[in-house]
């Protein structure tokens, strides 16, 4: 008895260590650097894996004429990329942030025209805003997409001494 007990739990004590947020950070870096692959070998963009997420920096500049409120063909590619890699919506917090430096003044249209693209496929944007003068990571007129993955907590109450969810079905990390 005490061997199969001690077999089930060599056999559960790794999908532990491997669940929850850090296994969905895990999870959401993976398909981004899949789906990034092309992109950041070719220089276009930088994935910076974050301890609860990622940050993808676009590296060159727009090639959209001046005033265009649209991302040219080449950010839509890679803002494509960026939306088929995401995990469930509801646990991804997005913000898009220009850096300041554009080339013609266009300072914030980039990171409208992108936040406006994630909208379009539903991905809530949280900010779509200049970054600070000292970004270091982002060249001047590059654009920066933070990802963040935000767990829920979900409600528990004891029924016969086990704790079990209650309420809507909530999205999880797993």
């Amino acid at each position: 008895m005490f061997q199969k007990a001690a077999a089930l739990a060599a056999l559960l004590l790794p999908a532990a260590c491997t669940s929850g947020p850090q296994h969905t950070v895990e999870t959401l870096n993976t398909r981004l650097r899949t789906e990034l692959a092309p992109d950041a070998a070719a220089g276009r963009v930088v994935l910076t894996p974050q301890p609860d997420g990622a940050q993808v920096v676009f590296r060159e500049p727009p090639l959209t004429p001046v005033g265009s409120t649209v991302l040219d063909d080449r950010d839509q590619y890679i803002m494509a990329s960026v939306t088929e890699a995401l995990l469930d919506l509801s646990l991804m917090h997005v913000a898009v942030a220009q850096a300041p430096g554009s080339p013609l003044g266009r300072d914030g249209a980039r990171a409208q025209a992108a936040a406006d693209y994630l909208r379009t496929y539903r991905v809530p944007v949280i900010a779509a805003q200049p970054l600070p003068a000292v970004t270091p990571q982002v060249p001047p007129g590059g654009l920066l997409v933070d990802i963040r993955v935000q767990c829920p907590t979900v409600p528990t109450r004891t029924a016969w001494g086990l704790e079990t969810a209650y309420g809507p079905a909530q999205p999880a990390c797993d």
